[in-house]
């Protein structure tokens, strides 16, 4: 008498088991693979306006920061005193600052 992991008939219920599992994983697996840079391009050109507004907030959101935390700091604590001053009626010109920026820009 054949044990059930003998059992030519848990055997095959098995195997048909197993096979629909790999099935089922190759069917999702294909999915994925079959989604090329074209698909998803045209995919994001058929989104509405605020859609692909919200889709590039999260894609840059998914980049490295270009500052530390130190630099980003230190960069916006800068900007404050620059706005203060701006606010009190300290800065140059706004013809002055374009002067400068042609200079750096010919450097």
């Amino acid at each position: 008498m054949a044990t059930w992991f003998e059992s030519p008939a848990v055997a095959s219920a098995s195997v048909a088991a197993a096979a629909r599992r790999s099935e089922l994983f190759h069917a999702t697996t294909c999915k994925i693979e079959m989604s090329t840079i074209t698909e998803i391009q045209e995919a994001i050109d058929r989104l509405p306006a605020k859609e692909k507004s919200a889709l590039t907030t999260w894609l840059q959101s998914q980049e490295e920061p270009a500052l530390s935390e130190t630099e980003e700091a230190a960069l916006l604590a800068r900007l404050d005193k620059a706005a203060a001053e701006l606010d009190a009626g300290k800065g140059a010109p706004l013809d002055r600052v374009r002067e400068k920026i042609r200079g750096w820009a010919t450097k």
